[in-house]
């Protein structure tokens, strides 16, 4: 990769290391004051979703918008990218208000279908979901404008809004946690996104000199049939990630929670190497403009095995230091021994799936570039159906000790199923 991709890579994740630190801490600030509850239980379901939908939202971006705004930027002008890329901007807020609403008018009832939680708890914890709504439409617009950052090599935006975010739930959490209670970490959330959409709008209108009233629908209209096909995709891809918190939540009080904080020191090893495919995706994206077909697949082979080298090492590392790691960091807050023993159990089998979901990471951004996004749909749904029967069978005989092994069994399918249909199409053409 040229300098200025090296240098982007190594920068923005270096400060993703550090924006990790920063989520894993407000993990351990919520365990310090919140323990574990019903109100954490419901809590980390609503923002996980948040993070699914405003990742679905990102992916459309980054996958398919971004690589199609940069060919309009290249071949037609900036003018022509901002009527692209606003009229997408448009479509979030209009669909997103819309649904606020509904939603918001549901409320219990919407909470009951996509949870298993008693329904006497989630009438007192009704004000979380309230507060979900917004910041999920908040979350979902900046991760648009933050690709359209990276796209003009800003690549540490999406970092950088989760550093914000993070440090804002951390502050909430100290701050207000005394008033509020388990209400405080998502007022915190709700009041960072509003900051950072101003900062955002802000800083691209003075950066890229960004133009936010023109319009075009008819350039966006090219890209309805991915877009559609890969927002259904992640629609199911949300309810295979929401399915085994909907399973857990049925059980005993806190399986969410403990799960949650057993998924956080697997997912920030993950969101560093993460951050190199991101940067890799640039570079991709730039290499098929110039139809450099050849260097597309060198590039992404060679990265795909330092990565899943890196990541190998790493789980190694967190697997023979899961009891230390967990009784120092979890030790302090308000848990209790065998929620704390349950932790060390879950991290020691899942952290096993960290080299897969690395290196499937990596292929998927291959089919992104080349716009094969029904190709990659189909490896998707045939990996995520398994996963779903997996998860349901497992956590049904084994509890929490089953979703950790329905873990590292989904992502080891899902990456060897990216890997094998790519190259086999590859090999093919």
């Amino acid at each position: 990769m040229p300098k200025s991709y090296k240098r982007g890579a190594l920068y923005s994740s270096g400060l993703s290391f550090v924006a990790k630190g920063i989520a894993f801490a407000q993990q351990l600030c919520i365990a310090y004051f919140c323990g574990i509850n019903t109100t954490t239980d419901i809590y980390f379901y609503l923002i996980n979703l948040t993070f699914l939908v405003g990742g679905m939202i990102q992916m459309v971006t980054s996958s398919i918008l971004i690589p199609r705004s940069m060919e309009l930027r290249t071949n037609h002008g900036a003018i022509s990218e901002m009527k692209f890329l606003n009229a997408f901007i448009l479509l979030v807020i209009t669909f997103g208000i819309a649904l606020l609403i509904i939603l918001g008018i549901a409320g219990k009832n919407f909470m009951d279908l996509i949870t298993r939680f008693d329904s006497a708890e989630i009438v007192s914890n009704l004000q979380i979901f309230y507060l979900f709504l917004p910041v999920t439409l908040l979350f979902s617009l900046n991760s648009v404008f933050a690709e359209i950052f990276v796209s003009y090599k800003y690549f540490t935006a999406p970092v950088w809004l989760n550093v914000a975010l993070n440090t804002a739930i951390i502050l909430s959490t100290i701050l207000l946690y005394q008033l509020f209670g388990g209400f405080s970490m998502m007022i915190g959330a709700l009041i960072l996104e509003i900051i950072a959409v101003i900062i955002m709008i802000c800083c691209l209108k003075r950066t890229i000199q960004w133009q936010f009233f023109i319009f075009d629908f008819k350039l966006l209209r090219s890209s309805y049939h991915s877009m559609g096909g890969l927002m259904l995709n992640q629609c199911f891809v949300i309810f295979i990630s929401t399915f085994p918190f909907y399973l857990l939540s049925q059980y005993q009080v806190g399986s969410v929670t403990i799960v949650n904080y057993a998924a956080k020191l697997v997912q920030a090893p993950f969101a560093l190497l993460q951050q190199l495919s991101i940067v890799m995706q640039v570079k991709l994206n730039e290499l098929n403009a110039q139809s450099k077909i050849k260097e597309l697949g060198q590039l992404t082979k060679k990265m795909s095995g330092y990565i899943f080298a890196i990541a190998l090492v790493i789980a190694i590392g967190v697997f023979l230091l899961r009891v230390p790691l967990v009784t120092i960091l979890y030790g302090l807050g308000k848990l209790p021994e065998e929620a704390l023993q349950q932790i060390i159990t879950v991290i020691a089998i899942s952290i096993l799936a960290l080299p897969f979901m690395s290196f499937g990471q990596v292929w998927a951004k291959l089919y992104f570039t080349k716009q094969k996004i029904k190709r990659y749909i189909y490896a998707m749904v045939s990996a995520n159906i398994i996963s779903c029967i997996v998860y349901y069978f497992l956590i049904r005989d084994y509890l929490i000790t089953g979703y950790a092994i329905a873990f590292v069994v989904a992502e080891t399918v899902t990456a060897l199923e990216l890997w094998y249909f790519i190259r086999k199409y590859n090999n093919a053409s």
